[in-house]
């Protein structure tokens, strides 16, 4: 997949010209160059389950630009979402299928969150969107539970939390700077992570599933590192106080 390709439609049966491109098949997938996507659009709809996207380094962008105030913990953007308007339709990547796995490259600057209901998340940078960085689909009432994996990711600077949803599995990742919380889920765990100095928690654990966290860093969140149902299996650190 390049620009010119997602410009022209055809990527799979029944994509149509111009962004979102639309992979309808399962399959495995790969940019081949950055894709620079409208305001107020979304980069890539995945409607079939089992869908690979690599994206070999490359950066899938809009317009958003959000920086963290040099005074305070405060996340600011160059533009605000249109009231009422869906942070899905105008997001990143997004699927509502099963076993879709995004990795290697960035996803940057979207009106709307920028990844949603991916399980599989690695070795991404997802940066300066309006909503989540992450938005997980909830696959707690699911049997077994569908649990959404983040490694080897930095997730910065976004207009809400970090991460919202759950349950999830974030290890060896980075969750940092972000509007609202570093992690804000129903569920999981958190292993060996940095999530620091974001406008709320460094964690909030929403409802009954608790979300356990081990060896991991919550530093300068500005409502404290923890709040809910969260779980410190130890050596975990705020600044110089381990827990």
């Amino acid at each position: 997949i390049d620009q010119a390709k997602a410009l022209a439609g055809g990527v799979t049966p029944g994509d149509a010209p111009g962004f979102p491109v639309q992979i309808n098949k399962p399959g495995s997938y790969k940019l081949t160059s950055n894709l620079d996507v409208p305001l107020h659009v979304q980069a890539i709809q995945v409607a079939a389950p089992g869908v690979t996207i690599d994206l070999n380094g490359f950066v899938v962008s809009s317009i958003v630009e959000c920086r963290q105030d040099s005074h305070s913990t405060r996340v600011n953007c160059n533009l605000v979402n249109v009231a009422g308007a869906s942070l899905f339709n105008q997001g990143g990547i997004g699927t509502g299928y099963n076993e879709t796995v995004v990795r290697n490259g960035t996803v940057r600057g979207f009106s709307g969150h920028g990844v949603y209901g991916v399980q599989h998340i690695e070795n991404m940078r997802i940066a300066q969107n309006l909503g989540a960085g992450i938005f997980v689909n909830s696959g707690s009432a699911l049997v077994p539970p569908r649990i959404t994996h983040v490694r080897n990711s930095r997730i910065e600077l976004n207009n809400e939390s970090g991460v919202v949803g759950g349950p999830v599995l974030f290890e060896h990742s980075i969750s940092s700077k972000n509007g609202a919380h570093g992690l804000w889920t129903v569920g999981g765990a958190v292993r060996n992570s940095v999530l620091s100095f974001n406008e709320m928690r460094g964690i909030w654990g929403y409802g009954s599933a608790g979300t356990t966290v081990l060896g991991s860093e919550l530093v300068g969140n500005t409502a404290g590192p923890t709040a809910g149902n969260v779980l410190s299996l130890g050596t975990n650190s705020n600044g110089t106080t381990a827990f």
